[in-house]
């Protein structure tokens, strides 16, 4: 049976538990509101970026630029691939070399040569062990 003195210090663990998660949801909330900002000051740029974007497209012919023509046969694919160059950020890497993976395969049934461009210390890190 545990005896006074230890459900006291339990007591007390649990307080400094608490306190520290408390903490930590505060720093979490910070950087959440500062987060937040920076999207929201972001949003007339990338809503800008949109307009422009659509202007240009919408002037433009399909036959003009070759890229921009549909074509029947795809017989090469490129894959850029951003990745972090350090971890930290929970399964944020693994969970994107999983879905190139993927997608490699995929193109890879379909009988098509991919190649892939690598962008980030992880991705690069993995697939150059991989190969």
């Amino acid at each position: 049976m545990a005896t006074l003195r230890d459900i006291l210090r339990k007591i007390g663990a649990v307080k400094k538990t608490r306190q520290i998660t408390k903490a930590m949801n505060m720093v979490a909330a910070a950087k959440l509101r500062n987060t937040q900002g920076r999207m929201e000051s972001f949003t007339p740029y990338a809503t800008k970026f949109a307009e422009v974007l659509g202007h240009l497209a919408s002037r433009l012919e399909p036959d003009v630029h070759p890229l921009l023509v549909k074509r029947d046969e795809i017989k090469n694919v490129e894959l850029l691939h951003f990745s972090a160059d350090r971890g930290l950020c929970g399964a944020f890497n693994t969970h994107l070399i999983s879905q190139a993976e993927k997608w490699v395969r995929e193109q890879e049934a379909l009988g098509r040569q991919c190649s892939l461009t690598l962008v980030g210390k992880k991705g690069k890190d993995y697939f150059t062990k991989r190969d």
